[in-house]
């Protein structure tokens, strides 16, 4: 069972991962966390410990990262809320049928404008200035990785998969 300080810090560090693809650094995570003083930080560094003891989270190249045990603890956090939810809403009022189908019907018309959004196509000169920002953060890895840094190859990995995405685009014309 994680706190709520320990759930927050290892949330923030999954979100820093899964958006950047690289660990939080401390400062990161006190700034997340509102560390303001030498006190509190020095809490949220306890808190860090903790979660590494616990497996949950690693330290590497001044950086957090999630462990699959740490993202599979949140998912647990997560799921037990939802259900916890659930029970609450059947023991509130049940929603009426109108109510229902507007909500239905909200929700459908914010799903179609999202797969509008999706599915139009990127102007050429869009395109073509993401492929050319991608080769350059790519060489950029390439070299981090021959330098031997530890993190570079999560990089080379999301850079790879990203040309792949913007050549299909490319071709889907």
């Amino acid at each position: 069972m994680l706190s709520k300080v320990e759930r927050q810090a290892l949330e923030l560090i999954c979100d820093e991962h899964r958006q950047t693809r690289r660990g939080a650094k401390t400062s990161i995570v006190h700034v997340g966390m509102n560390a303001a003083n030498s006190q509190q930080k020095a809490r949220i560094v306890d808190v860090l410990l903790t979660l590494k003891k616990r497996g949950l989270v690693v330290f590497g190249y001044e950086s957090w990262l999630p462990t699959g045990e740490g993202e599979g603890a949140l998912w647990a956090v997560a799921s037990q809320a939802v259900a916890i939810s659930s029970e609450e809403q059947q023991e509130a009022k049940p929603c009426s049928d109108c109510e229902t189908k507007a909500f239905q019907e909200a929700e459908a018309q914010e799903f179609s404008a999202k797969v509008e959004r999706i599915g139009s196509p990127l102007p050429d000169d869009l395109l073509n200035r993401c492929a050319v920002m991608n080769a350059t953060l790519l060489a950029q890895a390439k070299r981090a990785h021959e330098a031997g840094e530890p993190e570079a190859w999560r990089d080379l990995h999301w850079l790879v998969e990203t040309a792949q995405q913007l050549v299909a685009l490319g071709g889907a014309e």
